[in-house]
């Protein structure tokens, strides 16, 4: 028993070792900056506005109504 919890000790590590050691995708600077603006609305961000209408119409930021699922994106 005490050799079975051994190796699954020393197993473990091996393979945590070996996933540690992949290479990892490296995201662009020109994504990053994307992210970045679409977060920060104060600083050229979006506000997403999503309407189901399941129970009824529901108004949207800009006054339309909407009886069906509505999104609307605003930069």
């Amino acid at each position: 028993m005490l050799i079975a919890g051994g190796a699954l000790v020393i197993g473990s590590a091996a393979a945590f070792n070996f996933l540690m050691a992949q290479p990892k995708e490296q995201i662009s600077d020109l994504t990053l900056a994307n992210i970045e603006a679409m977060a920060v609305p104060d600083e050229g961000g979006m506000t997403i506005t999503t309407c189901l209408g399941l129970w009824g119409p529901c108004t949207l930021p800009d006054g339309t109504e909407s009886k069906a699922p509505a999104v609307t994106i605003q930069p």
